[in-house]
């Protein structure tokens, strides 16, 4: 009779030992399934290019190698304007938008942004198409910039008024620089 119960508690056991192995294999199969999505999930398409965050880690803005988060700005307000260059003068640019005449004051230095985008009635300015930058003062935008052409005008508010400290052109528009 020892010997049925011997073997009767031979297959309890090995059973068990079987549902125990069966157990840490699901267990370890979902585990490492995790791991996987999380892991292949940072370099699907478009997830490898890392947060702003990850990609500024150390740097401030200002910094060579920061990176904006946001690359796009909306464009229809007294900072972020768009129109049909007339002319600088006098420390300030003059440019139309829907027959409406804007005058701003500008900075002592001004950016002069070349960009593939078409500029022809743009809502959003998109920094990432800019192809050329140049620093001018306020009377060499006449030089550089032809009456009639579409502008994007960027403005900052310094103290009670905005000062246009950028001014966006088509980069066919940038021949003359």
């Amino acid at each position: 009779m020892t010997s049925f119960v011997n073997v009767e508690q031979m297959e309890v056991q090995i059973r068990d030992r079987v549902t125990i192995g069966v157990l840490v294999g699901v267990i370890f199969l979902v585990l490492a399934g995790g791991i996987w999505l999380l892991i292949g999930d940072r370099k699907s398409p478009g997830g490898d290019r890392g947060k702003a965050e990850d990609v500024n880690a150390g740097l401030e803005k200002g910094d060579l190698g920061y990176q904006e988060p946001q690359t796009k700005v909306t464009v229809g307000s007294k900072a972020i304007s768009r129109g049909t260059f007339m002319k600088a003068e006098g420390g300030k640019i003059y440019f139309t938008e829907e027959g409406v005449m804007t005058v701003l004051p500008l900075t002592e230095e001004v950016s002069l942004q070349c960009t593939d985008q078409d500029l022809e009635g743009v809502t959003e300015y998109d920094f990432e198409q800019v192809t050329k930058i140049m620093v001018v003062g306020p009377g060499e935008l006449n030089d550089k910039v032809a009456a009639g052409e579409p502008v994007v005008v960027l403005a900052n508010l310094e103290g009670t008024e905005y000062k246009a400290n950028t001014v966006a052109i088509s980069a066919e528009g940038c021949g003359k620089i």
